[in-house]
């Protein structure tokens, strides 16, 4: 994968985009269909930079993007759709996001998209997906071993449940931001492909397993963070301790 296709380079929409699709890939039941998903979306970002490279245009325009809808699989159509930076209208601004400058206007609403931000963004998910690819291919067969605690940069000694349950919650309370990629949490306890790429597995089958199941923990260690968490965050706190108190006194009840 190239340096411009490197996860932290990626604009906030890409790696949303990348997080939706890797999501749906999660859901095919074998090796081979992942492989077959994440090839068809991989051809599909071909075809658009191929397509859009001919355009002898500045800006990609709705009623292009309708045309391939048909064909180009959908998380695609809504990076295209949803992520413009300009709108067709009588007036504009200019507004700042991710260390680049874009054009989006006050009024009007048919969506178009700048070619070269089209071009780049198929380039970026197309080298991460690539990855991902090579990885599904030579790992995914091992996918239940995996473990957290192997070429790790972060050791974790307790479970993997107590992880998810952690950054979901992070998220939840904008500790951390609510769309955080699962693949940027793998990032702070592995370095290898292969390794990132079996975190996320595991932490999305446990993710979907707690929120079905809506089950609650035994964990020791979960408990005593929680309890270390408000001796050293809230110890000279009353307001705060006292809400604590409320919320554990609502949960016995129910």
């Amino acid at each position: 994968m190239n340096d411009n296709a490197n996860q932290n380079s990626l604009s906030r929409k890409e790696k949303f985009t990348i997080e939706k699709i890797l999501n749906t890939c999660e859901k095919q039941k074998t090796k081979g269909e992942k492989v077959i998903y994440l090839k068809k979306i991989i051809s599909d970002c071909k075809r658009i930079i191929e397509l859009v490279e001919k355009l002898d245009v500045k800006y990609l325009d709705e009623n292009f993007i309708k045309k391939l809808e048909q064909d180009i699989d959908e998380n695609l159509i809504w990076f295209l759709g949803v992520g413009g930076e300009l709108h067709q209208g009588a007036s504009s601004k200019v507004v700042r996001e991710e260390r680049r400058y874009y054009l989006v206007s006050r009024a009007g609403s048919n969506i178009v998209r700048d070619i070269k931000n089209v071009i780049e963004g198929m380039r970026n998910i197309k080298g991460v997906l690539e990855d991902d690819v090579a990885v599904v291919e030579t790992t995914e067969s091992n996918a239940e071993k995996a473990t957290v605690g192997t070429g790790n940069r972060i050791k974790a000694e307790s479970g993997m449940t107590d992880i998810v349950r952690i950054f979901e919650a992070m998220k939840e309370e904008a500790v951390i931001w609510s769309r955080t990629p699962v693949k940027d949490i793998a990032e702070l306890f592995f370095s290898e492909p292969a390794d990132k790429y079996l975190f996320v597995k595991r932490y999305n089958s446990i993710k979907y397993q707690l929120k079905k199941d809506g089950s609650s923990s035994n964990s020791e260690a979960l408990l005593r963070f929680v309890i270390t968490l408000c001796k050293k965050s809230f110890h000279d706190k009353d307001y705060a301790l006292e809400e604590i108190i409320k919320s554990l006194e609502e949960m016995q009840k129910t």
